[in-house]
């Protein structure tokens, strides 16, 4: 029997543990990501 990780609760709208470590290392990489993309945008206009 398969048990679900608290991402695919997450995708398939269940409910689950928002501190898990899985989700927090995808938010902080989302994070870094949006920093880094908001960064290029401002060197390309100015």
């Amino acid at each position: 029997m398969h048990t679900k990780t608290e991402k695919e609760k997450m995708i398939d709208g269940e409910l689950y543990i928002a501190g898990d470590p899985q989700l927090t290392q995808d938010r902080e990489n989302a994070r870094k990501l949006t920093r880094l993309y908001n960064q290029t945008i401002l060197s390309v206009l100015f």
